[in-house]
């Protein structure tokens, strides 16, 4: 008998055994391959450049500033306003661009006039201002799309003798 009580209880124990060892299995919808694609269009917004339509420099008649003017317009069938969806930088000579608010003049028929005065003795000494003028999409919190520049150069010699404004 105690062949068959060995072998009774070598049944069971490998019973309770398999049976604790399959109640402690998790359920898993995890898989090895998956054949699922998907489809998407997506579309990109090129923001167009405004335009310049003139600028000048104009020294004043002591010669010890000069006040750069700039008339300009958004891109035509873009509703964006002056101030919030443009950004200008301006460079003296060989110095680093700054983003510059300059004061806006009033829109008339489409077109901005702006202006600045350019720093002290900048009309004493002469100097070159590289000016560019960009469209500005706020697009999420810290995030601002731009377009390509338009750009101005004003030049105004030593003295005021002479000086010029290309828009490019």
């Amino acid at each position: 008998m105690r062949r068959g009580s060995r072998i009774v209880a070598l049944v069971l124990g490998a019973t309770l055994v398999a049976g604790w060892g399959a109640s402690h299995l998790e359920h898993t919808e995890a898989a090895w391959s998956d054949r699922e694609t998907a489809n998407a269009t997506l579309a990109a917004l090129k923001l167009e450049r405004p335009t310049i339509s003139s600028c000048s420099i104009d020294p004043n008649l002591l010669a010890l500033t000069a006040v750069i003017t700039v008339v300009w317009s958004f891109p035509p069938g873009y509703n964006y306003v002056q101030g919030t969806n443009n950004r200008f930088t301006l460079q003296r000579n060989a110095g680093s661009p700054a983003v510059v608010t300059p004061a806006i003049g009033p829109q008339t028929g489409g077109s901005i006039t702006t202006k600045w005065t350019t720093g002290l003795l900048s009309s004493t000494l002469g100097a070159t201002f590289y000016i560019t003028l960009q469209s500005v999409e706020p697009v999420a919190q810290a995030t601002t799309w731009t377009s390509d520049p338009a750009t101005a150069t004003a030049t105004i010699a030593a003295l005021g003798a002479s000086t010029s404004c290309v828009a490019t």
